[in-house]
């Protein structure tokens, strides 16, 4: 890779910028991917195997700020009060939320964003700047919905708790 951006014919400093960066993001994710297996290993010789059922390794992924990240975890069974639920205990250990597949760092870097925009169409462009990683503009819509739901919900019980002294 150095060797291409070094032979190049015109080399400018913010071409050579963009493309160290995007390398150091694409290392990063393989680091976290390396390390999420690996702690989902971990979890997997560790859990209660009376209780969690090993059911297989199923792929997910999470958009971050570095990029999208690809990795496999154990999926497992457990019996709950007569029901077969499927858990990921490595989501529950790191709390990965698993709606919307992003993370809590690019969720902040959209709710900075979008005030500052004048659509969800120029956030997603100003994301896929500053970021690594692309997001468009209905999944942005849709991270700010939940935020705003949260929001109006926590000022619900709020209000509750006041009048209830």
């Amino acid at each position: 890779m150095f060797e291409e951006i070094i032979t190049s014919k015109e080399l400018k400093f913010n071409d050579l910028e963009k493309k160290v960066y995007r390398f150091v993001c694409f290392i990063g994710c393989l680091i976290i991917k390396l390390i999420l297996e690996s702690y989902d290993r971990k979890i997997m010789q560790r859990r209660d195997k009376e209780k969690y059922r090993h059911k297989g390794l199923r792929e997910t992924s999470v958009n971050t700020i570095m990029g999208e990240i690809k990795y496999k975890r154990a999926m497992y069974e457990i019996r709950e009060e007569g029901i077969n639920k499927k858990v990921y205990l490595l989501d529950e250990k790191l709390k990965i939320n698993a709606e919307g597949k992003v993370s809590s760092n690019l969720v902040e870097k959209v709710i900075e964003t979008v005030p500052v925009t004048d659509s969800y169409r120029k956030a997603e462009e100003v994301i896929d700047t500053i970021t690594n990683t692309s997001i468009s503009h209905e999944k942005i819509r849709k991270i700010v919905l939940n935020i705003g739901d949260k929001i109006t919900n926590k000022e619900k019980e709020e209000i509750k708790l006041y009048e209830k002294n």
